[in-house]
Parts: C-alpha cells; structure tokens; sequence
C-alpha cells in the first residue's frame, strides 16, 4: 500500500514505528545522497551513545536502546551479625533496613548522518533527523542541544529535519507560527549564520524541496524528501503495522482528522 497522504503520515509517532522508521530513512537518505555526491563526498552513519536511569516504558522510543539487566544476584555484604529482619506495616518499612532496589541503565543510541571529504575526513555537513528524545525534557535533550550549539559555532553546516509533531521544537528566533507548525526542516549554513532558512509545514503539504549546503563553489543538489519517505513507506509496508483506526499521537485537530479520514477512505478506495 502507498502513503495514504501527500506528505508525512500522522500516524506515525505511534509506539513501535518511529524507531524502525527513523533507521531506513537515515539509511535511505544516506543511500540517495551517496548517488548525488560521489565521489567527491562520501556519506558516513554515525552515532551518539549515552546512559539514562529511567525504566524501558518511560522511554519515547529513540533509535535504538538496549536494557542492560541486572545480576541475578548480589553480593552478600560481610557482617558480624545478620542485619535485623524487616518488618512490613502496610506499605511501611519498619526496622530503618536497606532494602535492595534496582536502578536501571539504558543505554540509548541515536543516529545521524554526516557528509565529508573522503581523504581527509573534513565534516562538511551534518544533517540530523531528530527523534523523541531529542524533543522531550532530558538527557537526550541537552546532549543534543549541546551538539547542536557546537556545530552552529563551527564552519560545519547543519542540516535537522524534524518530522516529529511531538515534543518542544529546537530553538531558533522567528515568527511564531513556525514554531505552530507540525514540521520543520532547518537549513544552517556556515557563512550565513546566525541567520538559517527555515521551512516550516504542516501535514497536509508535502515536505518542501530544499538544498545541501556543501563547499564553496560545488553545486548543491536539490534533496526531495517526500519520493524518499512515500517509497520506504511503501517497501516497508508500514499500513501493516499502523493503526488508523486509533487517533493518532498527538491528536490532531478536528478539521485535521477530518481530513485525514478523508485521506485514508481515499487510499482503501485506490483513488
């Protein structure tokens, strides 16, 4: 089945698509401009790493992450005396005795893309397709924030694509209402900063056409996101997995949903 909609599906952000999602199209991507830059720049996967201490469920779902179990046992504290049992008063802990809890560690993995020179490995762009945790308050956050803030302080361009309706957008100072819509997509590039080209759209357009910034002198190609998105979509064969007959997350507005209902009757349709 194709993308029942002419840009970015609604649906989506719901539990278990994003994260599979959010690899073919950093894999997609790095397949299409790899077509469109070689052999002067090659096109490189790459990785940030970090620990957060809250449990599996808590977790808007990044790229990957990895539940590191604990023992199954733990070491006995040698003591002169066996510690004094607990007593249990309702839900009360009696007695001023430790007891063992477990405090998990996640491991969390987030993708991204950069474009160098292949020989000197010269980081020219980094582009950036956000995920949940990059959007909601937390480490996932501030690492990212950091990363950003060090790469608009660079001769580095930026790239970030953000498909997510979910969560704070990045901050950057413009007119209110792109911080309203449902997407963005942020142009960075070196020589222009502090100013960036914005394009900011909702979920019935298509993803706006935009260009790669490279090196001085080298033409930028123009990069089409939406051939991109509607062929993993359908390769992947996403209708399998997502549910349209629940609302989506976040719900949207009623002309919205009006519209999307439209939308999907069409598709069963094969209009």
């Amino acid at each position: 089945m194709r993308c029942p909609f002419p840009g970015i599906d609604p649906w989506l952000e719901q539990p278990g698509v994003w994260k599979n999602l959010h690899t073919s199209l950093i894999t997609g991507l790095r397949d299409h401009l790899t077509t469109l830059l070689a052999p002067r720049y090659f096109v490189d996967i790459e990785q940030r790493t970090y620990i957060t201490s809250v449990w599996p469920e808590e977790i808007v779902e990044p790229d990957v992450h990895i539940v590191r179990e604990p023992p199954a046992t733990y070491a006995v504290l040698e003591m002169d005396t066996p510690p004094k049992p607990q007593v249990l008063t309702g839900d009360i802990l009696q007695g001023g005795i430790p007891v063992w809890v477990t405090l998990p560690e996640v491991e969390v993995v987030e993708r991204f893309l950069e474009v160098r020179k292949p020989k000197s490995g010269e980081v020219i762009t980094v582009i950036e397709i956000l995920s949940p945790t990059n959007k909601r308050t937390g480490i996932g956050r501030t690492q990212y924030e950091a990363k950003r803030q060090q790469i608009l302080q660079s001769q580095t361009h930026l790239l970030e694509i953000d498909l997510l309706r979910e969560g704070k957008p990045m901050f950057f100072a413009g007119p209110p209402q792109s911080y309203q819509s449902a997407y963005r997509i942020l142009v960075s590039r070196a020589p222009a900063r502090p100013r960036g080209e914005l394009f900011a759209f909702g979920i019935r357009e298509k993803i706006p056409a935009f260009s790669l910034p490279l090196l001085p002198g080298d033409v930028e190609p123009a990069i089409e996101l939406t051939p991109l998105f509607h062929g993993i979509y359908e390769r992947a064969r996403y209708d399998l997995v997502m549910d349209y007959t629940a609302a989506p997350t976040p719900p949207l507005s009623p002309e919205e949903m009006a519209w999307a209902v439209e939308w999907l009757e069409k598709a069963k349709a094969g209009a």
